[in-house]
Order: C-alpha cells, then structure tokens, then sequence
C-alpha cells in the first residue's frame, strides 16, 4: 500500500534526483506548508 504522507517532498525530490532508474516521480507535494516548496516543485518538475 502507498502511504503520500510517508514522507517530505524534499526527501521525495531527493530520491528521485538520487534514483539511476529514473523510476521515481515525485507527484504533488501533499503538506502546502513544507518550507521550500517552490524550489522543490521547481526540482521536481523534471522527473513527473
């Protein structure tokens, strides 16, 4: 089962960024007050 909540978006950003694959898609942010979101939506535009 996928738990969106299992994690922040910069440890989702990070792995996706880290992932040789390519695999991994970051999706939406799910908490809109995580700090740094811009730059990390911003990041992860590029692996959606």
């Amino acid at each position: 089962m996928i738990n969106p909540t299992g994690g922040a978006f910069k440890d989702i950003v990070r792995a996706a960024e880290k992932c040789t694959a390519g695999c991994l898609h970051p999706g939406t942010p799910f908490n809109p007050d995580e700090p740094g979101l811009e730059k990390l939506v911003q990041r992860a535009a590029k692996y959606q």
